[in-house]
């Protein structure tokens, strides 16, 4: 069964929060690698979405949890634009369909 718009937005949130978790839990254990909370900023920056790592990065955010603030915005935003093309899309497909007859 296809998911509804509302829970692709949903889903699109709850990716980057599995994502969110997972990175904290193994940064716990490579404190060495990630010393600062702006070095674990750009750590995290690096495994966005390209388009939402895009984003994130022209803002120069200095802290985790700016980064993680941003990437959320930026991912439900992004979701809620494509919900609205596609209903956009639906919408002239049957527009013309219902010209041609």
């Amino acid at each position: 069964m296809p998911c509804t718009d509302r829970e692709k937005v949903s889903l699109a949130a709850y990716n980057l929060i599995e994502y969110d978790a997972q990175f904290t839990t193994l940064a716990h254990y490579a404190e060495h690698l990630i010393p600062n909370d702006s070095m674990k900023a750009r750590r995290f920056e690096e495994g966005l979405q390209p388009n939402v790592r895009r984003a994130v990065k022209l803002l120069k955010l200095q802290t985790y949890a700016e980064v993680l603030d941003r990437a959320l915005m930026l991912e439900t935003e992004e979701e809620n634009n494509k919900r609205i093309r596609e209903l956009k899309k639906r919408r002239y497909a049957n527009s013309n369909h219902q010209c041609s007859i």
